[in-house]
């Protein structure tokens, strides 16, 4: 039995690895439709193995910068976009992020979400009611990722 010990050591190893969150935190933009038009300047934090963003700056040509969540509910009612937490609860399930909220500051609507890193620098997040099925899902690039695919977008 004692010969068996590190060959099943060495089998879980990699699996434990694996099962580590992606390193997300930092500086990332939320892209249109079109994979490179910028929308919003996000901060992703990464508390233990859970996610959320915030809002940093606003990007969209034609938005206010100086705009207010009017058609949210609750502590968001009136808040201004930018500083708004707009993900929360992501938590990491060894393949992805579930079990959160993501929140939709022009409807002011609360989505159930999940997220996951679809390439390096590439997190695909899914708002849903109900079913995964039956939602929408943004792209989320970081900006050194975004720049080098969208060289002639700002």
């Amino acid at each position: 039995m004692r010969p068996l010990f590190p060959l099943v050591l060495a089998l879980l190893l990699p699996a434990v690895a694996w099962a580590a969150p992606p390193a997300l935190s930092g500086a990332w933009v939320s892209v249109g439709d079109d994979g490179c038009t910028p929308e919003a300047a996000l901060s992703l934090s990464l508390q233990g193995e859970v996610l959320s963003a915030r809002i940093t700056d606003i990007l969209e040509p034609g938005r206010d910068r100086g705009a207010v969540c009017a058609a949210c509910d609750g502590a968001e009612q009136g808040q201004p976009l930018i500083g708004l937490t707009i993900a929360s609860g992501l938590s990491w399930d060894g393949a992805r992020f579930a079990g959160g909220t993501v929140l939709d500051p022009v409807s002011g609507r609360r989505y159930s979400a999940q997220a996951a890193l679809v390439e390096a620098g590439v997190l695909e997040v899914r708002g849903y009611w109900g079913h995964p099925l039956l939602g929408r899902s943004v792209t989320w690039l970081r900006e050194p990722v975004r720049a080098a695919r969208c060289v002639a977008t700002p």
